[in-house]
């Protein structure tokens, strides 16, 4: 999203229409949240103003949807009340860890108020900033607007911060100041880091010296690629020099992987076997926008070690063993861009059969299993999907499907339970003419089921794909016990429920190929799947996971 567009002179003087016409020249036309009497105030501008709110059964899920909104439309807004809002630090630390630009917005007590009677509702007592410490250590930047003399650069600054560094930001709107007058301040965009020229140079040769000896380099890319809209350059930098493509967890779908020089997601031992030779084996990692975390390096076993690496990244820039830290990564992506470099590498790497991708073939009386139910899906997928997936199975049996750019989220890093179904609501916001696809399991889909209500008050239709095994089956394989089992639900009743919507329940591969294909045919309201698989159906990557996390639990 780009600021550019940003008007010098707002209209609205009041500080709580001041703040949504600026979130409106952001590019902001939704904002999520749950009403309370802190914030009612502020839920009624919203409601006159040209933003729509979305209500959510639960603060968490806001937070889902406005990080999902984010991810996909540059800056999601999550609106909550006092205290009990808190509940959203869930969401906004996974927003956080996961480098997308929400912006809280939380309703308050005046500070007169406070000081009257400091035992009040939703705080804690003799304490007034609670919540404000709470959020600190998840957001880029916080402001309290209690002064009109300030509340407007404080507005500029926070809002400036959440764009630039692609990370959450906290902004407190006690109720009395939402019709109050603010001082207007001129605004000005905040400029990306500016590069030290001799360092880039630096840099640029740094890489050339690495190319020059490399024989068969390999691309590893991550979600700094979305997140800073670097999908065409990284494509460009890979055509350039013949490059071969793997992605991380993280990073799915940052280029287009049916690009023919897109191999894989690279996830150490937890990939394919084909992936994890090639990526071992090469002499040169260019490591662009990746996250090392445990889950991208299989639980760490990744065998990178001996490779040569370049790691550029918002985080970090190393060449070699030498670390750059006066330069803006997106500067040194374009100097190689623009390098008249003549290298063009002839790398062997593992090519994808797209014609077997869609060979799939159901077989009448086979019972479901995670394996074939994916392979299903990727025979109907399109470019008019979006796959929203939850963690569990559904998230490592996925790594393994083809999608197009942009067309694939999921909490991969931080993990969170009941993602998925908010983010697939907040996806058909986004894209309305796509189709957002749900990949759940039992586990997390009850968590956040009743944001089906939602996607029934605002007549989304997005699809629902329940796995299951009955229960928490990524933990069966660690330690087994009653604490993994949960109460079966009647998944493709809860249409009756929410009184529009369509739910199947399948048992074999030949019954969900029918109901996926009636799905898709369908528009106009939810339509839900429930996959009934066995307790200890395990997909290929997630028995590879399972081994790998064996070792450290």
């Amino acid at each position: 999203m780009s600021t550019s567009s940003v008007s010098k002179d707002l209209q609205a003087l009041e500080t709580g229409n001041y703040l949504l016409d600026f979130l409106w020249e952001l590019g902001v036309r939704e904002i999520f949240g749950v009403p309370g009497d802190y914030v009612i105030h502020f839920n009624k501008v919203i409601e006159e103003h040209k933003i729509r709110f979305i209500n959510t059964t639960t603060e968490n899920s806001a937070g889902y949807m406005a990080d999902t909104y984010a991810r996909f439309k540059g800056l999601g807004v999550a609106c909550t009340t006092y205290g009990v809002g808190m509940v959203m630090a869930n969401s906004i630390a996974q927003a956080y860890v996961e480098s997308s630009p929400v912006v809280i917005i939380s309703g308050s007590a005046s500070e007169e108020e406070f000081q009257r009677a400091p035992c009040i509702h939703h705080y804690v007592e003799d304490s007034y900033t609670t919540q404000l410490e709470v959020f600190k250590p998840i957001t880029v930047d916080q402001a309290v607007l209690n002064d009109p003399k300030t509340a407007a650069e404080d507005i500029h600054r926070v809002l400036n911060n959440c764009l630039l560094h692609k990370r959450p930001v906290y902004i407190e709107l006690p109720r009395n100041m939402v019709d109050i007058d603010l001082i207007p301040h001129q605004y000005e965009k905040a400029k990306e880091k500016e590069s030290n020229p001799k360092q880039l140079k630096q840099a640029l040769d740094a890489v050339y010296k690495i190319l020059s000896k490399s024989q068969n380099p390999v691309f590893w890319l991550g979600h700094d690629i979305t997140r800073y809209q670097l999908s065409d350059l990284a494509t460009s930098l890979a055509e350039q020099f013949q490059i071969p493509i793997c992605s991380t967890v993280t990073g799915k779908t940052c280029v287009d992987e049916t690009h023919p020089l897109y191999a894989g997601v690279y996830q150490g031992k937890v990939c394919d076997e084909r992936i994890r030779n090639f990526v071992e084996s090469s002499d040169c990692l260019l490591s662009i926008g990746a996250l090392w975390s445990d889950v991208n390096t299989g639980m760490f076993t990744a065998q990178l070690d001996h490779l040569e690496q370049i790691r550029i990244s918002a985080r970090e820039i190393q060449i070699g063993k030498e670390k750059y830290d006066d330069i803006y990564f997106v500067d040194l992506l374009q100097a190689i861009q623009n390098a008249k470099w003549s290298f063009n590498f002839q790398v062997q790497y593992p090519r994808l059969d797209h014609n077997a991708i869609k060979s799939y073939q159901a077989s009448p009386n086979s019972p479901s299993k995670t394996a074939s139910t994916l392979s299903c899906i990727q025979k109907y997928l399109s470019d008019e999907h979006i796959i929203c997936c939850d963690i569990g199975d559904c998230l490592f049996a996925s790594t393994e499907l083809v999608l197009s750019q942009n067309s694939y989220i999921s909490s991969s890093y931080f993990g969170t339970l009941g993602f998925a179904v908010p983010a697939a609501i907040a996806t058909q916001l986004c894209y309305p003419e796509k189709r957002a696809i749900a990949m759940v399991g039992d586990g997390s889909f009850q968590m956040t089921a009743t944001e089906l209500s939602t996607a029934v008050r605002f007549n989304l239709d997005p699809i629902i794909i329940v796995l299951n095994n009955h229960g928490y089956g990524t933990e069966r394989p660690l330690i087994e016990g009653e604490y993994n089992d949960i109460w079966n639900w009647n998944y493709a009743q809860l249409p009756s429920l929410f009184g529009k919507g369509k739910g199947v329940r399948v048992e074999t591969e030949t019954a969900f190929e029918d109901a996926l294909k009636l799905a898709l045919s369908t528009r106009g309201e939810f339509f839900l799947i429930e996959v009934e698989l066995e307790q200890l159906d395990l997909s290929g990557p997630l028995q590879r996971l399972s081994t790998a996390s064996a070792k450290i639990v």
